[in-house]
């Protein structure tokens, strides 16, 4: 059996480049997809007919059968009940993941009207999230031309990535911003708070510092993790997110730091 398309490129073209680019010792370091997940949901009130209808589209759309997700608990403001089917869900591994991705980039996505491109912007954990309005892009729900109801799917790309390099580059290019005007801003703040300034000054001195970056600001950087770029339970002293602390520390990678010491 011949590998997918997307696969072969990926293998031949991306991982050399990615191990030149990032300085991998290991082929297995390289990110890599996981799976693909399609989720669709139902409206509280929808038919069992509009249902059958959805998870019909889904099947076709991935090539395996979607399992139905039901409501874990009750809310009365929402009208729904324990058990009631919300959604449906599907994961692809393997070469229909692979396909699913080649039909949704070459072929899927060119067939949006206006389409614009995709945002670039990832969870910060390497994983891609992408909302499609309309299943009827996909050429496999038109093959028997009937009159349906469009289907909104939430496509989720998982990646074996540690990390997201973009946003790791963001923070690194918010610090250099932020030292490029720290001078001038505290230069225009400190005729801001000068009681001796004119009206004149006070308000010249306000105008120009409403047209610097605003990610010149301090206000605007965030404390992240320097290897995964988390930016919770942040350590200042080591500079790295608690769980990564951790697991550099059970390795023996920082000096002098055991597990009974922390």
């Amino acid at each position: 059996m011949s590998k997918p398309y997307l696969k072969q490129v990926y293998l031949e073209k991306v991982v050399p480049e990615l191990i030149k680019s990032r300085g991998y010792k290991n082929v297995h370091q390289v990110p890599n997809l996981s799976k693909i997940v399609l989720n669709s949901a139902f409206k509280a009130e929808a038919d069992k007919g509009h249902m059958a209808e959805v998870v019909k589209e889904m099947t076709k759309l991935s090539g395996q059968k979607p399992v139905v997700t039901r409501a874990a608990k009750s809310v009365a403001n929402f009208k729904v009940r324990q058990g009631m089917p919300l959604g449906c869900m599907v994961t692809l591994r393997g070469p229909r993941m692979w396909e699913f991705l080649l039909r949704l980039t070459a072929v899927a996505l060119p067939m949006i009207r206006d389409f614009r491109g995709t945002s670039n912007r990832l969870d910060g954990r390497g994983n891609y999230s992408l909302g499609i309005a309309d299943h009827t892009i996909f050429p496999e729900t038109q093959a028997d031309g009937s009159q349906r109801a469009n289907i909104g799917l939430d496509v989720v790309i998982v990646t074996t990535a540690k990390t997201d390099e973009s946003v790791i580059e963001r923070s690194k290019k918010r610090e250099r911003l932020v030292a490029k005007y720290a001078a001038k801003r505290a230069e225009l703040k400190k005729i801001l708070a000068n009681p001796q300034t004119t009206e004149e000054e006070f308000y010249a001195a306000q105008r120009k510092l409403t047209k610097l970056p605003r990610n010149s600001s301090r206000v605007r950087l965030k404390n992240r993790c320097s290897i995964s770029g988390r930016p919770r339970a942040y350590i200042r002293k080591f500079g790295l997110s608690r769980i990564t602390f951790r697991e550099l520390a059970l390795g023996g990678q920082i000096p002098g730091v055991t597990k009974a010491s922390w």
